[in-house]
């Protein structure tokens, strides 16, 4: 299994639990929808799962062609407008991982120790898809 460092490693097992609580928290109303594009969606069974749950598809040497568009409201746009839209690729990941280590350590460390919650999720998604810590 291939993991992200910066330094530390980031597993695939952590960004999977990062998404699904990005996702699943409801903590997060920047952020409308990640939507699957490419790559892998079946669990370790062979069968369809929720794609952002997959470990597999958080493994960069398994799935080398990261597919995700993310829509979000934007920082400078009224709240629930949804007018941004990226595709996000690992280098996204990679330098979301390294602004939050430096400019949310606390947050960046709950997430390496498993100590990570709703906000600690909706940090990392922000430093990935708005290059900053905006919101909350």
């Amino acid at each position: 299994m291939t993991s992200i460092k910066i330094g530390v490693d980031v597993t695939p097992a952590m960004l999977a639990n990062a998404t699904v609580g990005v996702m699943e928290s409801g903590y997060s109303p920047w952020l409308e929808n990640l939507e699957f594009t490419n790559g892998s969606a079946k669990n370790d069974t062979g069968q369809d799962s929720v794609w952002y749950s997959l470990e597999n598809f958080w493994d960069k040497e398994k799935n080398p062609h990261l597919g995700i568009i993310a829509r979000y409201d934007e920082a400078d746009q009224d709240e629930g407008s949804f007018t941004g839209e990226d595709n996000i690729t690992w280098e996204d990941i990679e330098k979301g991982l390294q602004l939050m280590a430096k400019e949310a350590p606390a947050h960046f460390h709950d997430l390496i120790t498993e100590n990570d919650d709703a906000f600690t999720h909706d940090t990392l998604w922000q430093f990935i898809i708005l290059g900053e810590h905006v919101y909350g």
